[in-house]
C-alpha cells in the first residue's frame, strides 16, 4: 500500500485531470487512494470496480457521488467524472485488486472554452451529447436536456453531417454534427459533438455578398443598356444617312 500510494501521488500529481485515483484489494476495499480520500470504504458495488474485473472500463460521464463532499469544487458546479479503470494482475495473470479512476469532467469544460475562444465568435456554441441525446456539455442552462433534433439521424458513426434546424428555443441555427469514435479496439461511448450558429449570423456574409452582387449587377444592367444605345447609334447612324439620301433622291436632288 505504501509503494502504491506514492505511486498514486506521483501520477495525480503529473496527471491532474484525475479528480481521484485508487488502487482495491479483490473485495473492492480502497488501500491506497489520492490524498487518502476513501481508503478503507468498499466500492464493490460501483461500476468502477464490479465492470473492471475482466478488462479496461470506460464509464459514461456521471454525477459524483461518493466524491461529491470529499474533493474541492471551486466551481460550485455539479461535479462530473468518467470513469477509466483496469484490473491489476500479478506476475502469474491473477487479479490482485482494481485501479480505479476519476476523469474529471472539468478538462473537458476548459477544451471547450479553448476552442470557442479560438473561434473569436461569441455566437458560436459547442455541445457533448450522450448517446441518449443528453447534452452532457454546452451553454449554461442546458446540461441535461434532450435534444430531439433531426441531425441526429443523419449521423453514422463517424461521420458529418450539417442542416438548418430549429432549436428548443424556437430559434433557427446553422447546425454541425458528428459522431465521436473510438480508439483502436475501444469503441467509445457514442457520443456526438454539435456546433451551431444562429442563422443570422452564419448566413450574414451571404447576405452581404447577395447585396453586392445585387448593386453590381443593377450597375452593370445600365451601363450595358447605356452601351447598348450609343452601339445601336454608331451602327444605325449611316443607315439612317443612307435612307435620308434616298429621300433626297426620291425628291428628285442630285
Amino acid at each position: 500500500p505504501g509503494a502504491a500510494q506514492a505511486a498514486i501521488d506521483n501520477v495525480q500529481r503529473a496527471i491532474p485531470v484525475f479528480a481521484w485515483i485508487g488502487l482495491t484489494d479483490t473485495d473492492g476495499t480502497v488501500v491506497a487512494a489520492s490524498q487518502g480520500i476513501l481508503v478503507g470504504a468498499g466500492i464493490a458495488d460501483q461500476p468502477v470496480f464490479s465492470q473492471a474485473k475482466d478488462g479496461m472500463y470506460i464509464g459514461d460521464v456521471h454525477d459524483a457521488v461518493l466524491l461529491a463532499n470529499l474533493l474541492p469544487n471551486p466551481t460550485g458546479e455539479p461535479m462530473k467524472f468518467v470513469d477509466i479503470s483496469v484490473p491489476v494482475r500479478d506476475e502469474s495473470g491473477r487479479v490482485r485488486g482494481v485501479l480505479a479512476t476519476h476523469l474529471s469532467w472539468e478538462w473537458v469544460r476548459e477544451l471547450n472554452r479553448s476552442f470557442i475562444a479560438a473561434l473569436g465568435n461569441e455566437h458560436i456554441e459547442a455541445f457533448i451529447v450522450s448517446a441518449d441525446r443528453t447534452v452532457l456539455l454546452g451553454p449554461r442552462g442546458m446540461a441535461g436536456q434532450v435534444l430531439d433534433l433531426p441531425i441526429f439521424d443523419a449521423l453514422g458513426q463517424g461521420h458529418n453531417a450539417w442542416r438548418v434546424l430549429t432549436w428548443p428555443d424556437g430559434r433557427k441555427y446553422l447546425t454541425g454534427a458528428r459522431r465521436c469514435q473510438g480508439y483502436l479496439d475501444y469503441s467509445g461511448l457514442g457520443w456526438s459533438v454539435l456546433v451551431r450558429q444562429p442563422t443570422e449570423v452564419a448566413f450574414a456574409p451571404a447576405r452581404q455578398a447577395q447585396a453586392v452582387i445585387l448593386v453590381a449587377g443593377l450597375f452593370m444592367t445600365v451601363a450595358t443598356a447605356l452601351i447598348a444605345v450609343a452601339l445601336a447609334r454608331y451602327v444605325t447612324g449611316p443607315l439612317e444617312g443612307i435612307a435620308a439620301d434616298a429621300r433626297r433622291l426620291r425628291d428628285g436632288e442630285l
